[in-house]
């Protein structure tokens, strides 16, 4: 009898240690799925900070953005979660998640939608007439305009605002010159910038009309054989 009471003992006994071990276990295991899908959460901070940061620069700039969607409506879920219920299930993170991916893209399609047309319209409103677009220096108008339809129509980021009104500045300079008469600096600036390597068939009849009434300028070129 005794032997059997013992028994007894040791079987609840190792029943109780056995449960202990699997609730251990199961406790271990949504400890991991919970850190899981937090740090899935917290790993989507970055570019919203990002998308958000555009957004004020893009503001700033004047440019017209849609309306900003609800920032609070997943934290604030979140929030009462863990009020009501402490801490959430991992299914609920990720439903959390889930919505921050949905807001982030949101914001990227405002902000991308925002930059284009805006961009788009700038350079539209650098129409240049055709027939100021030749020589080296309508080419070179010709070229930037292309490089800033380029930067126009891609995704928008904070350094390609800064380069963009810069290059459309410089466009405006470089279309005002093509309205007045070239001078003979520009020749040489274009000259110099080869660094030897342009001939004379390189340089257009108004190129040289320029160096050939401009003495002091024409004096500096020096012409050799190859």
């Amino acid at each position: 009898m005794a032997e059997l009471t013992g028994l007894l003992h040791d079987a609840r006994r190792l029943t109780t240690r056995a449960r202990v071990k699997r609730d251990n276990a199961a406790g271990v295991q949504a400890d991991g799925q919970f850190s899981t899908a937090l740090s899935k959460l917290t790993t989507q901070f970055p570019d919203l900070r990002s998308q958000l940061a555009n957004r004020t620069a893009l503001a700033a700039e004047g440019i017209l953005i849609g309306p900003t969607p609800d920032l609070a409506k997943s934290a604030e879920r979140l929030r009462e979660q863990i009020v009501q219920y402490g801490r959430p299930t991992p299914q609920f993170v990720n439903s959390r998640s889930a919505d921050l991916v949905a807001l982030i893209k949101e914001l990227r399609a405002l902000n991308d939608e925002a930059w284009k047309r805006w961009a788009s319209a700038q350079v539209t409103a650098l129409a240049v007439e055709p027939d100021l677009l030749h020589g080296p220096r309508g080419q070179a108008v010709q070229d930037k305009l292309a490089s800033i339809t380029q930067i126009a129509g891609r995704a928008f980021n904070r350094a390609d605002l800064t380069f963009f009104k810069f290059d459309v500045d410089r466009v405006r300079e470089m279309v005002g010159d093509l309205r007045e008469p070239m001078r003979p600096e520009e020749v040489i600036e274009r000259i110099e910038a080869a660094r030897g390597t342009l001939r004379l068939d390189d340089l257009n009849d108004e190129e040289i009309a320029v160096l050939r009434n401009s003495p002091g300028y024409g004096r500096r070129v020096r012409l050799s054989l190859k």
